[in-house]
């Protein structure tokens, strides 16, 4: 299962999701069933790194649209891609 589909599967059940630092908060607790909790522990690493990445591309998004407002973005680059692009 990927990032995306396992935080998918968490919003459906009603967890909500947040990043602190290296913590991945889910609350509340009573929505996280057995498997979705051992799901969760198993792509840690990888639902934090994807998290990560959303909230970077969301930052540069607000940062390109408050600098040229009006303009339509036409492509999303990966954090990845931004980084290979400032060096």
């Amino acid at each position: 299962m990927t990032p995306a589909e396992i935080l998918t599967r968490l919003r459906a059940a009603g967890v909500r999701i947040e990043l602190r630092g290296d913590k991945l908060c889910l609350a509340p607790k009573s929505r996280l069933t057995p498997a979705l909790i051992e799901t969760v522990r198993e792509a840690k690493a990888e639902v934090l790194a994807h998290l990560r990445e959303q909230a970077e591309l969301a930052a540069i998004e607000a940062l390109v649209r408050r600098t040229f407002p009006g303009a339509r973005l036409l492509k999303v680059m990966s954090a990845e891609e931004v980084r290979e692009f400032r060096e």
